[in-house]
Order: C-alpha cells, then structure tokens, then sequence
C-alpha cells in the first residue's frame, strides 16, 4: 500500500528506552462505557426546564449539550429560544416536541436513565419505561456500563389516555392488564465507533442496538462525554410479518426520515495535561534532540526519573472527543525504540498490522481538524480548541532516528521558525486540542 511505504520511510523510529518506557498498555477485552451513557441534569442551583441543561458530574467548558439537528429529511423541530449558541438545539427538543405525552420523553434525565423510553420513532406509543415513579433510578444496564452488555425488557404499551400522557395508570405507566400491545426490547451496547457531525468533524460513538420482537429496530449513538447525539433507523418493512400479529395496528415505525446526527462538537472538556520531554543522549546527532509525551501522572513521575530524560517546559491539554492512539516501534535493538501518536483511526488500524509496531492503547483525548478545502495552515479546529502541528525531523537514510515533535497553535509561530531552520519539516496541523492555559 502506498500510504503505509511512506508512512513507514518516516516513521522507522528509534529511541526511548524500552525498559522504562516499553508497551505496557493493556487492551480491555470490553470497554468501559461510563463516559458515554451520560445522564443530562439541571445545572447546580440554576435553571429549571425546559431551558438548557449541562452534563451531571463533569466539569468542563462545555455549558450546555450539543446541538443535534434532524438529518434524514424530516421536520427539524425549531430550538429553544436562547442567546447561547450552543443551546439552541440539544437532543431534548427531540423527544419533547415530538413527544406524545410520555413523562420519560419530556424530562431530560429519563431518556438517559431509562433507555426503554427511547426507543422508537416519533408519536410511538405511550409505553413502559425500564422503571417509574418517585426519582427513577438508573437502569443496571448503564451503572457500569460495558461494550457487548445486553438486556431484554418486556414492555406494555398503550396508543393514548384520556388525560395526562402516560401518568394515568395510578401515576405510573401503561401495566400489563391495560396494555394493546405486549413486546420484547433487547438492548446492546456496542464499542465505540467512530462517526462524523453533519459539518464533518469527528467523534467516538458508542451504538446501542435496539431489536424489537427479535427484528433491528433502530440504533441510536451516544457520543463521548456528549450522550445521546445520533439515530439510524434499522427498521425493514420486509420484517413486517415477523412482528405480526403482535404489532398489528402499531402506528409508527422507525424510518430514515426521522434520523437525527450532532451538528457540530461542543467546545471540549479538558481532561489532563500532556507533558513533553527531550533526550540528547538516544539520538545525539538529531538536530534539538528526541521527544516524548507522556500523558498522565505515572508516566511523568518515571520520565522524572530519568537523567536522561527532561521537561522542555512546554505542555498542551487533552480533551476531545476522538482518542490519541500510541504506537510503539522496537527499533533497532532491544534497548531502544521510539512511540508514534495519531488520532487518525484508519491510521491507528493500520500500524496495528504492520511488523514492528505494538499499539499501546488510546493515551488521551484529542479533535481532529474540520475537513476543509483550505490550505494546511487555514485547518479550521472545532470550538473551544487550537491546532497541534507536527514536526518530522527527516531522518530518513541520516544517523539518527526518526522522531515527531508536537506543538501547540499559542506557540507554532516561534517553535517553526526554530524547527525548520534546524532541518525539521513541518507538517501542518494534525490535532486539535483544549484551548486552555
């Protein structure tokens, strides 16, 4: 292939010591999905719906949830009125105005805490919810929520009531003696994926796929630390007969139409900082020495304790809504080796089978630039982030080994100058990261 051949003429790395730095990540057999079945909150001691909600627990930039906008030709409902940006169409709106009266449609942490009420089209019938009444709590499905759980719930539904939405039945919901239709949902959280906002930016989605009566039903995507942000419809008028006589008279099903997609990333949450180091000593005839990031607190105190190794006192914040891959690559010996960081994932999956590379795990968060036919140096980075350039230090059939440096937007201009001048080729811009001090 030849984007690999010219990937690896310049990534044919050399230089940390593999003893202290080698691979050690562990790759999880299921992955832990807490930070993507977030539950959606009123703000601490502010605002009461249906004006915007904020994400429960994290503190972040981020004030209010994404904005989602309806993508399969449907009518996009109109956004809550607000002066904010960012809060004029969360995913609220969704279930709110085009809800049929179901409490766990129009109360933002109900369709977070109970996905039984999210899982049909618009104007689906009043139905069962995982629980009811009084504070609604989490369904075990989501307490430690992992890659490959499934559940099953038998649901009761109903088409209408004479008052209050789904409230009637002694301030609960449709019971199995008033129920038109009986069926069985199953639930099935899925690995992250990656996707893409409607302006092109990109996101981490974990699916959860919903089948109903056995047949696909509808898969929506809850995005990293953004919650509920997307919806693909699975329904096939073929599966009509499967679902019969169960189903007869059902009034809404799944379509492409009603698809929903986030529209733009929200500005990011900084999750830590990325520290880099220098060694002269690996590689002394590399022009300003070998870099290295280490991107939490462990691997910082063990660079710290390396003579060898030292702060360059520049840093930038992880945060993001794609994960930073970190490869490994043995060198030429047993002794020495380099690491290589994307948060390209169809590069990550590549350098996963290519001979030398050992894939390390995903180290931090970052966002990759918005696709734009603008020259490198115009790459448009989401809101709330600055652009990292990369450096190569063309090593390439020299004596000393191939290594990246990355640096933040604040500082390019003077970095650049410096870099280049002592024979490094600049890249561009290939990550965006928290805009942040």
């Amino acid at each position: 292939m030849k984007y690999r051949k010219l990937f690896l003429s310049r990534v044919a790395m050399t230089a940390l010591f593999a003893a202290a730095l080698g691979s050690h990540f562990a790759i999880a057999a299921n992955v832990d999905l807490s930070d993507y079945y977030r539950v959606l909150a009123k703000p601490p001691g502010g605002v009461t719906f249906p004006l915007p909600f904020t994400t429960d627990g994290v503190i972040g930039t981020s004030g209010f949830p994404p904005e989602v906008r309806v993508v399969g030709g449907d009518i996009d409902p109109p956004g809550w009125m607000s002066t904010t940006e960012t809060a004029i169409f969360p995913v609220n709106r969704l279930f709110i105005l085009f809800g049929n009266g179901d409490l766990a449609k129009l109360i933002p942490p109900y369709y977070m805490q109970q996905l039984g009420a999210v899982v049909g089209p618009n104007n689906e019938p009043c139905g069962t919810p995982w629980s009811w009444g009084g504070a609604l709590p989490k369904h075990p499905l989501l307490v430690t929520p992992r890659s490959g759980t499934t559940a099953t719930l038998t649901r009761y539904f109903r088409s209408s009531l004479p008052t209050g939405g789904c409230s009637e039945d002694t301030l609960s919901f449709p019971i199995a003696a008033n129920a038109q239709w009986t069926l069985v949902d199953t639930y099935t959280l899925q690995a992250p994926i990656r996707r893409k906002a409607s302006d092109g930016s990109e996101y981490d989605a974990s699916p959860l796929v919903v089948l109903r009566s056995g047949v696909p039903w509808i898969t929506y995507y809850f995005g990293y630390r953004m919650g509920l942000v997307g919806s693909q419809s699975n329904w096939l008028e073929s599966n009509l007969s499967k679902v019969l006589p169960a189903m007869a008279q059902w009034p809404a099903f799944p379509s492409n139409k009603g698809n929903f997609e986030l529209a733009k990333l929200p500005a990011p949450y900084v999750e830590g900082e990325i520290v880099e180091y220098v060694n002269f000593q690996v590689s002394p005839a590399s022009a300003l020495g070998h870099y290295f990031y280490a991107s939490g607190l462990s691997e910082q105190a063990l660079l710290d304790d390396l003579a060898a190794w030292s702060r360059t006192g520049k840093t930038f914040k992880s945060g993001g809504y794609v994960s930073v891959c970190r490869h490994y690559f043995a060198g030429t010996n047993a002794t020495t080796g380099t690491h290589f960081y994307s948060a390209d994932s169809t590069e990550c999956e590549q350098l996963k089978g290519t001979t030398g590379f050992q894939y390390e795990g995903q180290v931090f968060r970052a966002s990759r630039p918005v696709p734009s036919v603008a020259t490198a140096q115009a790459v448009s980075c989401p809101r709330g982030t600055q652009r990292l350039y990369r450096f190569y230090n063309n090593a390439s059939g020299k004596n000393y080994a191939n290594n990246h440096r990355y640096v933040i937007e604040r500082v390019y201009p003077s970095e650049a100058v410096t870099m280049v001048a002592a024979g490094w080729r600049d890249e561009g811009p290939q990550m965006c990261v928290p805009d942040a001090p």
